[in-house]
């Protein structure tokens, strides 16, 4: 019985320090991040621009505003790092003055962990004291499908002009709560043994497709084992099927091959058996 060992790499964050991420009791992945504002002048960043039809003196109904915030990774200015911009649009809802506003908002993340992607928030403020929870209702990039809560809470105005806002977001299973529809490659090693330094037998080049609906509870995967050295040298063999999860072994068919693998019929068994630093594991392969 043939037993290859697969030698996978995973990529590894280059900025692990860029935002405050880690799970909270209910394993939902938590994000802190401060938003840094100034109200009035040429260097405001929010305002309004629109006053109420009945009078900015006495309501804030129909009025609407804009923000153009500094994400930043701590709450001093001077020495935290800039992550991205906090851009929202609100729109005055009630007859009392300054009692509700209707909130979009777009975390646009520039730097760091989660440059390129956003996250949208949307939802009422129903007054500026204390803290305002507000829905998550998606996002892109590494925020696709991603649904929870943002907790807002101003925690200090260092000048008359600005204030410094905390930032909690809550997100259930990561940033999305779906592999459906992922696409992802795989190029790793097969070697004769689980030790790195063993011999160098070909490549475990592979697609796989999300097709669940449920995080990380399906996959159809096709796979070519492809010999470059060795004993099966310049031969090839065909595996496809499901992953059902990435817990226990793995069964899926081999359905062909090339060289000495012409022909082949049979099935393959996947199994992680070790993982020697965070970014990667070594699999065993029957």
């Amino acid at each position: 019985m043939y037993r290859p060992v697969l030698h996978a790499a995973w990529p590894a964050d280059d900025d692990a320090s860029s935002t405050a991420a880690d799970y909270d009791d209910d394993g939902l992945t938590h994000i802190q991040l401060y938003v840094h504002e100034t109200f009035p002048g040429p260097n405001a960043t929010a305002m309004t621009v629109l006053q109420s039809p009945l009078g900015a003196a006495t309501s804030t109904f129909g009025s609407m505003g804009v923000v153009d915030d500094e994400i930043r990774s701590g709450p001093d200015r001077s020495s935290s790092a800039l992550l991205g911009r906090y851009q929202a649009v609100f729109f005055g809802m009630s007859l009392e003055q300054g009692k509700g506003f209707l909130s979009a908002v777009s975390l646009v993340f520039t730097a760091g962990e989660y440059a390129g992607s956003t996250l949208s928030v949307e939802g009422p403020i129903l007054g500026f004291t204390g803290t305002i929870e507000r829905a998550v209702v998606g996002g892109t990039g590494r925020f696709r499908l991603a649904q929870g809560y943002m907790l807002w809470t101003m925690i200090s105005n260092p000048t008359a002009n600005t204030s410094v806002n905390e930032v909690h977001l809550f997100s259930p299973l990561g940033a999305t709560n779906s592999s459906f529809g992922a696409i992802g490659v795989v190029d790793d090693e097969i070697r004769a043994g689980p030790n790195r330094s063993s011999p160098l037998l070909g490549r475990y080049q592979g697609v796989f497709f999300g097709t669940s609906l449920e995080l990380g509870k399906g996959y159809l995967s096709s796979i070519s084992l492809v010999f470059t050295a060795g004993e099966y040298a310049g031969s090839t063999l065909s595996v496809e099927g499901p992953i059902l999860g990435f817990t226990g072994t793995i069964e899926r068919a081999v359905v062909g091959g090339t060289g000495k693998f012409r022909l082949a019929r049979g099935y393959m068994l996947f199994k992680m058996i070790s993982k020697p630093t965070p970014e990667t594991d070594v699999n065993e392969s029957i």
